[in-house]
């Protein structure tokens, strides 16, 4: 009698030892769970729109604005409409008066502004507003080109191309956009950036 009895004490020991950790398991666990909280929700990439907000304030390229080639001016407008035209229809010609105004992320204003072979790093954003003439100050229409990470577009410098409307607000077309990669295909030496809006002193001083 006296041995059962011990055996169930022994029994009944072992039992309240088991509750009592997984008591303490829980426990910690619970303090983990709400000193860490709850798994990370995974981040929404900032939109363009929030990207270029406040271009304004990056630094300028061209002190005044820069006249636009009649065609490179066209493909520029007309770019929502013809994502995948190597070259603009004849129809679009009347685009030939419009200028251009330069801005660069502080991310790229050392390459773009300092290097004759450029290599603009990754985060670069360069936005163009387009002008309807030198006096204007409100743009018609912006176009943005945006370094992205390695493999995004090889063979094209892994430039993303946006056309925006001039609030730069709304996106019209974005991508790797054939139209744009056609016009910038050019200036490959230079990553694909013409910079032919850069004043002369400030290429004499290339390095």
């Amino acid at each position: 009698m006296k041995q059962r009895k011990s055996r169930l004490q022994v029994g009944t020991a072992a039992s309240a030892s088991v509750l009592l950790v997984g008591a303490l398991c829980a426990q910690a666990a619970l303090v983990g769970h709400s000193a860490t909280g709850a798994p990370a929700a995974k981040k929404t990439a900032p939109s363009v729109a929030a990207l270029v907000a406040g271009y304004q304030q990056w630094p300028r390229v061209n002190p005044t604005p820069s006249p636009m080639r009649p065609e490179v001016a066209a493909r520029c407008l007309v770019a929502p409409l013809l994502e995948n035209a190597a070259v603009p229809s004849p129809d679009v010609e009347p685009f030939h008066s419009y200028f251009v105004t330069v801005y660069v992320n502080p991310i790229g204003q050392q390459v773009m502004m300092g290097m004759r072979r450029p290599v603009f790093p990754e985060g670069t954003i360069i936005v163009k507003e387009k002008l309807q003439d030198m006096s204007a100050t409100a743009p018609e229409l912006l176009t943005v080109m945006r370094k992205r990470e390695k493999g995004y577009d090889t063979a094209a410098g892994d430039w993303e191309y946006v056309v925006m409307d001039g609030s730069g607000r709304r996106v019209l077309s974005k991508g790797r956009q054939a139209h744009c990669v056609c016009c910038h295909e050019q200036w490959k030496q230079t990553d694909y950036v013409s910079r032919v809006y850069l004043p002369a002193a400030l290429v004499q001083q290339f390095k």
